[in-house]
């Protein structure tokens, strides 16, 4: 007999089939809901409700005797999701920060679709539910984001949070020294640079910090790559001790191809208000470097999209501050 023809590897084939068009099914959903919710994804029935729905529907048509399987139940939905994603940047739905964004609660909200699936599927086994019964239970979960899309938009008030990100860093150097590089920072050049998993996602890193006079109502231009550029006006100048200042995105100047839609700063989601450098003197000599940032964050979801705007404002002033550390330290030893 052939190899190939053997009833195991023909019941093998048949059930891998089966998976992987259970796993399409699950990732066309997806595809055709941000396609119908184009103008509503910032929403929590697209963002946290759609991958619900996704692994629920991976496993639903997965083989009866595979989706009652508490692990299949829980990694299948994974499968699915990764090609909604990848199918949504394939298409420009979404791009890569988008997609780094959603893909946690997508894992986890569609394993919980699966589980889902998987109770109900043994239910339904044990009751020997009739097929106008079952296609009745996969509607009413197919509906669901669409149902509560209408629901959530009028319950939605104007969802604003102010949230704080908080740098530090120690600088072996003269206060002085520090003040003069916070104040105005020169070209950073490409050897000065950090590459990090924000940057690789397609965050722009900073380049430059100029100043048009010291003191109150002076303006900084701070550049970063892919021409984007924000002016900072100074609110507060404390000499040789603290520098604050406004912040403005000059959104009309930056290219679209530089930010996602949802995450443009200075967007309808997201914005950086204000800025503080704050010097502190340490006993030995040394300078305590402070750097605080203010955002706006404006979602029906601020809880989770702060946890990524607050790494990611950490991850850029982390990125200044070390190119300050290492100036200050270098120019000190002059």
């Amino acid at each position: 007999m052939n190899t190939a023809d053997h009833p195991f590897i023909q019941f093998l084939k048949h059930n891998r089939m089966r998976a992987l068009i259970a796993v399409l099914l699950g990732a066309a959903y997806g595809l055709l809901a941000r396609w119908e919710m184009a103008t509503d994804v910032m929403t929590v029935s697209f963002i946290f409700l759609v991958p619900l729905v996704i692994g629920f529907v991976s496993v639903w048509f997965s083989p009866e005797h595979l989706r009652v399987k508490v692990w299949f139940a829980l990694f299948l939905p994974w499968l699915a999701g990764l090609c909604f994603v990848l199918g949504a940047m394939a298409v420009a739905f979404e791009g890569l920060i988008c997609v780094v964004f959603m893909l946690p609660v997508v894992f986890v909200l569609s394993s919980v679709g699966g589980f889902c699936a998987k109770i109900i599927a043994t239910i339904v086994a044990k009751k020997q539910a009739s097929v106008s019964q079952q296609s009745l239970i996969l509607a009413s979960f197919l509906i669901i984001p669409f149902v509560s899309m209408p629901l959530e938009n009028s319950l939605s008030s104007e969802n604003r949070l102010i949230k704080t990100v908080n740098s530090v860093i120690r600088i072996h150097a003269p206060k002085a020294v520090v003040w003069r590089n916070i104040i105005r920072v020169p070209t950073i050049q490409p050897e000065e640079q950090t590459t990090s998993f924000f940057h690789r996602i397609g965050f722009p890193k900073p380049l430059e910090a100029t100043l048009s006079h010291e003191g109150i109502g002076g303006v900084r231009h701070a550049s970063f790559e892919r021409g984007v550029v924000f002016t900072e006006t100074i609110t507060d100048w404390r000499d040789g001790e603290l520098i604050s200042f406004s912040i403005k995105a000059n959104t009309e100047d930056i290219p679209p191809t530089t930010f996602d839609e949802h995450v443009t700063i200075g967007g309808e989601y997201f914005d950086i208000l204000q800025g503080t450098y704050r010097i502190e003197e340490a006993p030995n000599g040394d300078v305590i470097l402070h750097l605080s940032s203010e955002q706006r964050l404006s979602t029906n979801f601020n809880i989770y999209a702060g946890l990524w705007t607050g790494a990611i404002m950490q991850d850029i002033q982390s990125n200044i501050l070390t190119v300050i550390k290492r100036r200050c330290e270098a120019q000190s030893q002059q």
